[in-house]
């Protein structure tokens, strides 16, 4: 098991800082992040959206609203490990376990599969 950031156990003052985290955002240009959130620009018109792992520019534009949840899962892991899976690969990942299942409605996201056994992928997914 990896150790943790941050021990509760040991006194404030004596707690160790654990190293900056890395800011992971669901979209390839965070000088975007504004401009489609508030403005209306559409985010399948990102010119780094390949750096996501999308297979497609149109893929790109559907989810990427969605992934604040693989964006943060991503932060952790390149925070724990140094590297991470792309978004996309993520988002794959998460699908197996019955998470951003498109024809629920509503669709399920990270939320629906937080208790479930995550070790193997159900047989229905």
């Amino acid at each position: 098991m990896l150790p943790l950031c941050c021990d509760d156990t040991v006194e404030p003052e004596r707690r160790p800082v654990h190293t900056p985290v890395e800011v992971v955002t669901q979209y390839a240009s965070a000088e975007l992040i504004g401009r489609i959130a508030y403005d209306g620009y559409d985010p399948a018109d990102d010119p780094n959206w390949q750096e996501s792992g999308a297979p497609s520019q149109s893929a790109y534009g559907r989810w990427c609203r969605r992934l604040c949840g693989m964006a943060c899962l991503r932060m952790v892991h390149m925070h724990r490990d140094g590297q991470a899976p792309s978004l996309f690969q993520l988002l794959a990942g998460a699908r197996q376990y019955g998470a951003y299942v498109k024809y629920l409605t509503p669709p399920r996201g990270l939320p629906d599969i937080a208790g479930r056994d995550h070790r193997t992928p159900p047989a229905e997914a």
